[in-house]
């Protein structure tokens, strides 16, 4: 991956992460496996239904223009 796309990738998680601190449970953040619980618990609930969607649509295109040819 080059440099451009690593940080656009942090800018994006910085973003996302400041929206779901807001959601968290602000007693969970006080310990780091509380941390980690919200953080996979909120990700799995916001965040990787959203990205399984986009990676399919992008198979799915893919293998449309695959097809074509």
């Amino acid at each position: 991956m080059n440099l451009e796309k690593a940080q656009a990738i942090k800018a994006h998680v910085d973003a996302i992460a400041a929206l779901l601190y807001e959601e968290a449970n602000q007693e969970e953040l006080k310990t780091l496996a509380g941390i980690e619980k919200s953080v996979r618990d909120l990700a799995l609930e916001h965040v990787m239904p959203h990205m399984g969607i986009f990676l399919s649509k992008q198979s799915q295109v893919q293998q449309l223009d695959e097809s074509d040819r």
